[in-house]
């Protein structure tokens, strides 16, 4: 399996370490959220020798396609992430498609996205979202079946949030194994992996050990030498040793 490293283009205080442990093999790639307005943080990550996947800003950031009134500012906000892309030549760009609007309304703007950043569009997946968001928000693209109308419609591939599609599965009160079997069958293409607690609606990315997922089982269910990007919570000291733990145990799953 391929491991990331889930972190914020703000994070600069994990580059060094995070070079460390790439060259001893605890990671593969990382996957840097682009936040808008950070071009200043461009010429440091370019000098990492990592792979990188990016994360586009999402409706926290400034980027809620689900929303006509926020068409504007949407793309403004995604001038950034065309910066990164061209400095850091990512794999795969993952877009979240909203909260408290339509899917129809996502699809729409995430057509726009491909005429106006084609080369971003190019490399694009869209990741699922739990029924609830942090505060209390409808978000767009829950279900499966959600998932491929918006592949269909806008000729996006999928990121599988395992987190995400439990809690989803929690609030359709669906059987969770059956659930996650019909996303993968959507054939993601990037998994993000936490632990969680099991019941519930809400993701808390949990370190690995911390919740009661049953990782040994989600981590069988998911093809050959899957990419996952683990998206568990880091320690306030700005150390990455809770990382290593996580990135350990997975490992030793597979």
């Amino acid at each position: 399996m391929k491991l990331g490293l889930k972190i914020w283009s703000t994070n600069d205080y994990y580059i060094k370490e995070a070079q460390e442990l790439f060259r001893k093999g605890i990671f593969d790639y990382i996957e840097l959220f682009a936040v808008p307005q950070s071009e200043n943080f461009i010429k440091l990550w370019s000098s990492v020798e990592i792979p990188f996947i990016l994360h586009a800003p999402h409706s926290l950031a400034g980027f809620n396609p689900a929303q006509s009134s926020k068409e504007s500012k949407n793309f403004e906000n995604l001038i950034t992430l065309e910066e990164y892309r061209k400095a850091l030549d990512p794999e795969y760009i993952i877009f979240h498609p909203g909260l408290d609007g339509t899917i129809k309304e996502s699809i729409r703007q995430f057509r726009i996205l491909k005429e106006k950043f084609p080369k971003i569009h190019k490399i694009s997946l869209i990741e699922n979202k739990p029924v609830k968001g942090l505060n209390g928000e409808n978000c767009i693209g829950t279900t499966p079946k959600e998932l491929d109308y918006l592949q269909k419609n806008t000729g996006m591939n999928l990121c599988l949030d395992i987190g995400h599609a439990t809690c989803a599965a929690n609030s359709i009160k669906a059987n969770i194994w059956n659930f996650l079997r019909q996303f993968i069958e959507l054939n993601p293409l990037i998994f993000h992996l936490s632990d969680g607690i099991i019941n519930s609606e809400v993701d808390e990315h949990l370190n690995y050990g911390k919740g009661n997922f049953d990782l040994e089982k989600i981590i069988s269910l998911l093809p050959e030498d899957p990419i996952i990007s683990i998206e568990t919570n880091k320690t306030p000291d700005k150390k990455l040793n809770t990382f290593i733990n996580d990135a350990m145990l997975l490992r030793n799953l597979r």
